[in-house]
């Protein structure tokens, strides 16, 4: 019986991948490994720069080699948990959305308007700043929690607790400004403006595309779970 593949931490990049025959290394290039230059050395994985992204990039290249039928080892370290997993997803998800915000936002030509998706997302219901301290909060408790070098996890922490504070600093800010209020001469030009817009339009209008963009699960590893 062949030894498994091993997936370890590399010397020069993230993973290496030891014990891949030829059809093996063929599964892993399609996962983003890097054939070597001499025959002799073994493949590598290259960090992105996305640490999670890369960590699940190895998970997802596993699970092509045991659907494959191989027998694989991949390092502890190097194993992305199946919360760090949901949390790359979620991500992605919450990048679409705020790109999908962005196009919106970009489409108001009104400014009392626009400064009141501006306050929106930072005060009252639904805003997203609120969100974001907690997310900073739950990841300072976690990272106080740790099981990792004093030093670390002490620095850490503090980033994270500066996240929170730099949110709440920015709220405190839009708290202070004084928004405009629209004046009843400007509501009867907005409304008039709106009528003649609607009226060179033949049927329904939506704010969001009646395509939903075509989407590509491919190598993806925030969207590669098995």
């Amino acid at each position: 019986m062949s030894d498994p593949i091993r997936i370890v931490p590399g010397s020069f990049g993230l993973a290496t991948v030891n014990n891949a025959d030829q059809a093996a290394s063929a599964v892993l290039t399609r996962f983003g490994f890097t054939p070597p230059r001499r025959a002799d050395k073994p493949l590598s994985l290259h960090p992105s720069g996305e640490p999670l992204a890369d960590l699940a990039q190895v998970g997802a290249a596993a699970r092509g080699l045991r659907r494959a039928g191989y027998e694989v080892d991949v390092a502890p370290e190097l194993q992305l948990s199946d919360a760090g997993e949901q949390a790359l997803e979620v991500l992605a998800d919450l990048h679409g959305k705020l790109g999908e915000l962005a196009g919106l936002v970009g489409r108001i030509s009104d400014l009392h308007e626009l400064v009141g998706v501006a306050a929106q997302m930072v005060h009252g219901a639904y805003n997203p700043a609120d969100a974001a301290r907690e997310l900073f909060l739950a990841a300072a408790r976690s990272a106080r929690s740790a099981d990792s070098p004093w030093r670390e996890g002490a620095e850490l922490t503090s980033w994270f607790e500066d996240g929170a504070e730099a949110v709440t600093s920015l709220q405190a800010r839009a708290a202070s400004v004084a928004y405009l209020q629209p004046s009843a001469e400007h509501a009867a030009r907005v409304g008039a403006a709106r009528a003649r817009s609607a009226a060179h339009h033949t049927g329904p209008t939506s704010l969001t595309s009646s395509t939903p963009p075509s989407t590509s699960l491919g190598a993806d590893p925030r969207r590669v779970r098995v």
